[in-house]
């Protein structure tokens, strides 16, 4: 993808990195035990607390209403932007793609209060979107159960590594992650505006200027 970008003309600038986790791990517990000591304490009193029930699915038609209620939710809350996806993307990513997607439904009693949307290989997890309610965040600690829920899935598959998006960087780094670069390609039509952006792209970097990477970066000094 590079060399055919630059051969087209377009400029290349590094975008936000990927967090992902090896697992080389036979368990939950023996990769609980590779984290920091406050980060394992934490992520087991957690453990002990009641939890959601996990539902693993293959198909969301039934609950797509409550699914896009926790994913308009989420979307509103994020500090990153990304494009609005309508319910059509959900169900058809599940029904086209088979065996490599599947949907973790998160639920306390009769009510659903997060959802993970994952696509899976024999080689990678990964996390596509993860929608929850914040007025059960914090109570059921949603994120982390959910974290700790597919960690223990790619081990019960034999999955080598989970591919968690670009966001919250300071918890990946505590969580284990490594951070894989990304690259954004571009050109502009007009030869002036492009020459300019070569410039304000030296300066303009999202691997530099976004304070969640800037969080993160500074966790390791």
């Amino acid at each position: 993808w590079a060399d055919s970008c630059r051969a087209a003309g377009f400029q290349s600038m590094p975008s936000l990195p990927t967090g992902v986790l090896p697992l080389p791990y036979g368990s939950v517990d023996a990769y609980l035990g590779s984290l920091g000591k406050s980060t394992r304490k934490d992520l087991r009193r957690k453990l002990r607390a009641p939890g959601p029930r996990v539902e693993w699915r293959r198909n969301i038609d039934d609950v797509l209403p409550e699914v896009m209620r926790l994913y308009e939710s989420t979307l509103t809350r994020a500090e990153l932007q990304f494009e609005r996806l309508p319910a059509s993307y959900f169900t058809g990513v599940l029904e086209r793609l088979e065996q490599r997607a599947v949907c973790a439904l998160y639920w306390v009693g009769e009510h659903l209060v997060a959802f993970n949307l994952i696509l899976v290989d024999e080689h990678r997890l990964v996390d596509k979107f993860f929608g929850h309610d914040a007025e059960f965040t914090r109570d059921y600690n949603l994120y982390f159960r959910s974290w700790l829920t597919n960690v223990d899935y790619c081990i019960q598959h034999n999955i080598a590594l989970y591919e968690c998006g670009q966001a919250g960087y300071a918890s990946k780094l505590r969580l284990g992650c490594e951070f894989e670069g990304n690259s954004l390609f571009f050109r502009h039509r007009n030869r002036l505006v492009n020459g300019l952006l070569r410039l304000v792209k030296m300066f303009l970097r999202p691997d530099r200027s976004d304070p969640a990477m800037a969080a993160a970066i500074s966790e390791t000094r």
